[in-house]
């Protein structure tokens, strides 16, 4: 599947290369970031046109028609809920939205929700709240059907300082804590019921982090940075377990379902995939022109989805991943 700058979203056959269907005028504008739906069948895109869409993978059509959103600059994070009830968007207008998915209606949004650009979300994946992350070194939990705030928090240092940007967060599976990355490399861990810093941060990576992601199970935090490197950790010790070289800056990092495989795309175009246990090489998949800016997996991992900044998005079958 890939979406181009000719504002049409195109489903790929990998094994062949050729488009099985072709949706015209997918958006009217460039399409900027997607997020898979739990069970895989659906996928939701956004654009510089403020417009959210959402797809139906099995026919390639839409669900619905394109709904305008009130961001008025470039939507720089879209996350669905567990239940697949809700969207959230979050923008460089430091404006959250947030939609339900049926029907694709605005639910309610926050016009300044936070001080700087917003350049993360994530839903809990037990309950009904959400936290975003912020340029202006914060993050706030939100309740999400009401958009109550529930929470500010930010790193337990004394000066204001850009190094603590925040560029990427993602909830454990329990629930319970949070993690994130900042843009000096360091990653911080988060008691979600507190909203407390739980110890002290470590320096993961020498330039800023542009991705974090748990394992299934919770044994293992992925980072991706901007160093060119993308590394696991033990969540309870926060030791490295080991670090793997891209050729240029990390954008994404994701684990499949069953916790085997991890994916990671960076600037050289290539979308790899690696053994969790090991940090051996599995595949490297090519066919983006660009920066490898985002990828998911769906919830059974037959699926992988790649968003680049080739304006494309495709999607590939891991069916087959040994």
């Amino acid at each position: 599947m890939s979406t181009g700058s000719d504002r049409t979203l195109r489903f790929w056959d990998v094994a062949t290369g050729s488009a099985i269907s072709t949706i015209p005028e997918a958006h009217g504008s460039l399409i900027w970031d997607l997020a898979l739906s739990d069970e895989g069948n659906q996928l939701i895109s956004s654009s510089s046109d403020a417009a959210v869409r959402m797809w139906d993978i099995a026919s390639a059509t839409p669900l619905g028609q394109p709904r305008r959103s009130p961001h008025d600059k470039d939507i720089l994070s879209i996350a669905i809920s567990p239940d697949g009830e809700y969207v959230v968007s979050s923008g460089e207008d430091r404006r959250l939205s947030l939609w339900n998915a049926q029907p694709q209606a605005l639910s309610w949004e926050k016009s300044r929700a936070h001080l700087a650009p917003i350049q993360s979300v994530a839903f809990s994946p037990t309950d009904s709240k959400f936290v975003s992350a912020s340029n202006d070194g914060t993050l706030k939990f939100w309740e999400t059907t009401t958009g109550k705030l529930l929470g500010t928090t930010q790193p337990n240092v004394s000066e204001k300082s850009s190094i603590y940007e925040v560029y990427a967060v993602a909830f454990h599976p329990d629930g319970a804590v949070v993690v994130s990355g900042d843009r000096a490399g360091k990653m911080y861990l988060w008691d979600v019921n507190t909203q407390e810093q739980m110890g002290e941060p470590w320096q993961a990576h020498e330039k800023r982090i542009l991705a974090v992601a748990f394992s299934p199970d919770g044994r293992y935090v992925a980072s991706a940075s901007g160093d060119d490197t993308v590394a696991i950790w033990d969540t309870d010790t926060k030791a490295l377990k080991y670090r793997l070289a891209h050729d240029k800056d990390v954008w994404t990092v994701a684990f499949s379902p069953d916790g085997q495989h991890r994916a990671s795309g960076s600037g050289y175009r290539s979308l790899k995939l690696w053994y969790v246990e090991t940090g051996a090489a599995v595949r490297t998949l090519r066919g983006h022109t660009n920066d490898i800016a985002s990828v998911a997996f769906s919830s059974d991992g037959g699926k992988l989805a790649s968003a680049s900044f080739d304006r494309t998005i495709r999607l590939w079958d891991t069916r087959d991943v040994a």
